[in-house]
């Protein structure tokens, strides 16, 4: 994104503030520069770059938040903790925002905003990047207002402080991990359960009306019915497995009418 885009168009966070309906996918095991161009041409709206569950090196990552930019895709990179490092090596690539693992209560929250922004609202470490060196006088409170923070709610414990973690100021969005999740109401991978759709009801009551909620999903009609529980920010799958998708459509149509 141009320094002109980032100070006067509106960004991720605006539109993830608004509660548009945004479009995702998980960037876990693909670290190439036509994954974001391939999501952007598809109409998706952004990349959620993982180093949770990813083999992903720093480089890597900030290649691809690159490569988003280029192509006009919101990057969102998932931290694989909250240590202070981990977000601020993150936070200085310049994604639009960040993801965070596990956030069980209100205290774990306040740390990741106080570590994420920088003075008035938190104390984030300050570097002069040349990246950031084009931005006006106001540089600082252009990058905080930008970076959207984005926490991941994963188990019982979560749920229960759902609504102190989603009122406290610089939280945008809250985001069901439906795969722990389900671990945690003891039904295991089963992510279509309407168990866990309706933790996701009860969650989307919780939040206030600026607050998004985001989920994963793997099927078109899991998206819907997530949707229809309040949720806005949809990630789709992953890379590779859309990749893995693609590759047998292409097959099947290849061979179809061959002779065996």
């Amino acid at each position: 994104m141009s320094v002109a885009a980032a100070t006067t168009n509106e960004t991720f966070r605006d539109r993830l503030l608004r509660r548009d309906l945004l479009l995702g996918s998980f960037g876990v095991e693909l670290a190439a520069a036509a994954v974001p161009e391939a999501l952007a041409q598809s109409g998706f709206d952004l990349l959620i770059v993982d180093m949770e569950h990813s083999a992903f090196g720093l480089d890597q990552v900030a290649q691809l938040v690159t490569a988003c930019r280029a192509s006009g895709l919101a990057s969102v990179v998932r931290v694989s903790d909250h240590s202070r490092s981990a977000i601020t090596r993150v936070a200085d690539m310049w994604p639009d925002g960040i993801m965070f693992p596990g956030v069980e209560s209100a205290e774990q929250a306040q740390a990741i905003v106080e570590a994420s922004k920088y003075a008035p609202i938190g104390s984030r470490g300050v570097c002069p990047m040349v990246r950031y060196s084009a931005l006006p006088e106001n540089r600082y409170e252009i990058l905080n207002d930008r970076l959207a923070l984005i926490l991941q709610i994963e188990g019982r414990a979560a749920l229960a402080q759902a609504a102190a973690i989603a009122n406290l100021a610089g939280v945008d969005a809250l985001f069901v991990g439906t795969y722990d999740l389900s671990q945690s109401l003891g039904i295991t991978g089963r992510v279509d359960d309407p168990r866990v759709l309706e933790a996701g009801r009860e969650l989307r009551a919780l939040l206030p009306e600026t607050t998004a909620l985001g989920v994963y999903v793997w099927s078109g009609e899991m998206a819907r019915q997530w949707r229809e529980a309040g949720a806005t920010l949809i990630a789709y799958a992953t890379d590779a497995q859309l990749f893995l998708a693609g590759c047998r459509a292409a097959a099947s149509a290849a061979r179809e009418g061959v002779p065996g």
